[in-house]
């Protein structure tokens, strides 16, 4: 306690907990930047990484992060292809994704597609900012993605061949 003027007050404890949702926030955070490091070069990836999250605070203010996953839930598929052989051809499977794994999918999407694009912290951004929107590249190679998973979707029937099932 503080003594000030003959006044007693309590000093208050700020403490900062880590509920389920900011820790997942924190490992979609951490999947992005582990996506962005490539080869080594850790500085680039920081400057692209903080660049990039700059940008998103000056446009969306305090709510940038949950934009930012909001445009990941909207890129990330739901689906993925195993691709089997039998009796000669090539049948592409769709089988379900877990949660983290689709989350990196569409990391690895998000800069496959801005690194085909001059500066990668503007086209991130730009990304970004149309996935949140709906609209944008990587928004409709991942509608593509799913359309051909209803083309395929006869040879879930091949399920039985793979060795670990689903």
């Amino acid at each position: 306690m503080v003594k000030f003027l003959g006044i007693k007050k309590k000093k208050k404890k700020i403490s900062l907990r880590l509920t389920k949702t900011r820790s997942e926030k924190l490992l979609f955070v951490n999947i992005f930047f582990q996506g962005v490091v490539k080869q080594g070069k850790k500085k680039l990836a920081l400057r692209i990484f903080s660049d990039l999250f700059t940008l998103l605070k000056f446009k969306y203010k305090n709510r940038f992060l949950e934009n930012y996953l909001v445009s990941l839930e909207r890129i990330r598929p739901l689906i993925y292809y195993r691709v089997i052989y039998i009796g000669g051809k090539k049948y592409r499977i769709p089988v379900l994704l877990s949660l983290s794994k689709s989350y990196l999918i569409a990391v690895r999407w998000l800069l496959k597609n801005c690194k085909q694009n001059g500066k990668i912290t503007l086209s991130l951004f730009n990304e970004l900012n149309n996935s949140v929107k709906n609209e944008g590249q990587v928004i409709k190679f991942r509608k593509d993605y799913h359309f051909a998973s209803f083309e395929n979707k006869t040879y879930i029937r091949f399920l039985r061949f793979l060795k670990n099932g689903f």
